[in-house]
């Protein structure tokens, strides 16, 4: 699981460790950098798993404004079956600030190499630390996301495959739409491709796609199943089924549904992934769409999955209910003056005894 992301040189985060537990809660005003952290860990995936290139990932409109240097500077530490894997990206901008480029990219396993990219040069290390090949490649992409997989570097293979299968969401449920063309096994940040995303899943894990059905009856009123029905040769409709009080099946195509019901869905659904692979999720403001009593029942399966499974929740958000639940033992505090740099402190507000909630200590200003 992810242990720790520091961070140079992007937008109000300059010189800045985090560092990250089981379950971590980002907590601070608008403007203190909880999106940025999120925004970084989906770079870093995408960036290392070949799906956008460095320019596209990051820009030169994200270097700190009040910062001159032309260098953006990334480490993103992981603890894997108690081995720490670390991997470093740097980015250098031009003079004119249009075209970005990797100068460095690395991986190590404790203090010793797996992969490294420097001034468009890779240097390949076996599972042994010995040297393998060296090679030309392009600034512009990640030399990691290329690597093909041989019997001398499954570790490099093993920390690849672990960054890749992050899940990093933000939904924006009018983007969800019912229409599958094939199945996908990377959920885009904004949701836009659950419907193909959740199609691949239940193929996959039939077992947990079961489980989460049976959760799903228990916490939705009226919902009994789901289902893909052909539109075209290729696509598939994805549909939710629901029963009247009388026992009268109603069939609802996906984005037909309210923006809360999609985004239930989608976390819910999220949550089956992460228990069967063992995985990280990462979400800003996943509350955006629900309701006061759903929020609740949700989170304490996030967190019962999180402990029982190895998994790993990382969460961006503002919302009361995360804060009194999550905000003492899991909170990660940033702060920021004015217009400098962020702050940040794992120790929540000190609250007198007998006095307001820890959201209320927050809403009324006093956390300074």
């Amino acid at each position: 699981m992810f242990s720790s992301l520091y961070v140079d040189n992007f937008r109000c985060l300059t010189n800045l460790e985090i560092r990250f537990g089981d379950l971590s809660l980002l907590v601070g005003e608008n403007g203190t950098g909880k999106s940025s952290v999120i925004d970084i860990l989906y770079r870093l995936r995408d960036l290392a798993s070949g799906r956008a290139k460095a320019v596209e990932l990051f820009p030169a409109a994200d270097l700190c404004h009040w910062d001159q240097r032309a260098v953006q500077a990334f480490e993103l530490a992981a603890d894997l079956e108690d081995e720490a894997f670390s991997y470093r990206v740097e980015i250098e901008h031009d003079s004119g600030r249009r075209r970005s480029r990797i100068i460095v990219e690395r991986v190590t396993l404790g203090e010793r190499p797996l992969f490294e990219f420097r001034q468009g040069q890779v240097q390949l290390y076996r599972d042994d630390y010995s040297k393998g090949p060296s090679y030309s490649f392009d600034w512009g992409s990640s030399a990691l996301s290329s690597l093909l997989e041989t019997g001398s570097n499954s570790k490099l293979v093993k920390f690849r495959k672990f960054l890749s299968s992050t899940l990093v969401v933000r939904p924006v449920p009018p983007n969800m739409t019912s229409f599958s063309e094939t199945e996908e096994a990377i959920l885009e940040r904004d949701g836009s491709n659950f419907a193909s995303w959740f199609r691949h899943f239940t193929l996959e894990h039939p077992s947990d796609t079961f489980e989460l059905q049976k959760s799903l009856q228990e916490i939705w009123p009226g919902f009994h199943e789901w289902r893909y029905s052909q539109f075209s040769e290729e696509t598939r409709t994805f549909r939710i089924v629901r029963r009247t009080p009388d026992g009268r099946a109603v069939d609802t195509r996906f984005d037909a549904l309210s923006d809360g019901e999609r985004v239930r869905l989608l976390l819910y659904a999220l949550l089956a992934a992460i228990r069967s692979d063992n995985r990280v999720l990462v979400l800003d403001e996943p509350e955006n769409f629900l309701g006061l009593r759903e929020i609740q029942p949700w989170l304490l399966e996030f967190r019962d999955i999180v402990t029982d499974f190895e998994a790993q929740g990382i969460i961006a958000s503002h919302h009361p209910e995360l804060i009194n639940y999550l905000g003492r033992d899991d909170g990660i505090w940033m702060r920021r003056d004015g217009v400098g740099p962020t702050r940040i402190t794992d120790e929540a507000p000190t609250i007198p005894e007998g006095g307001v909630s820890l959201a209320d200590y927050v809403i009324r200003g006093w956390t300074d």
